[in-house]
């Protein structure tokens, strides 16, 4: 006969606990959370980063329609 247990495994130290409260109690921790403060701040400071470059790339992007935009003024109005 088959049976199927159940347990739940924590990510900030990859221990396995066999029911939910005591996953819960764990969860209580100065350890976990500890861990759950830090793995939020990475994540922040990655989407910051992820957000900069874009600011970045749209920066560049700016500059560049810019400089196009001048260029097509100038050749509309006979200057070169």
């Amino acid at each position: 006969m088959n049976s199927i247990s159940y347990s739940l495994t924590c990510k900030c130290n990859n221990k396995t606990y066999s029911s939910e409260k005591s996953y819960k109690n764990h969860c209580k921790t100065k350890g976990h959370l500890a861990w759950t403060e830090q793995m939020e701040l990475k994540n922040i400071k990655m989407e910051l980063t992820r957000r900069d470059n874009e600011i970045t790339a749209l920066k560049v992007q700016n500059e560049d329609l810019r400089d196009l935009n001048l260029i097509l003024v100038k050749r509309l109005s006979g200057f070169k």
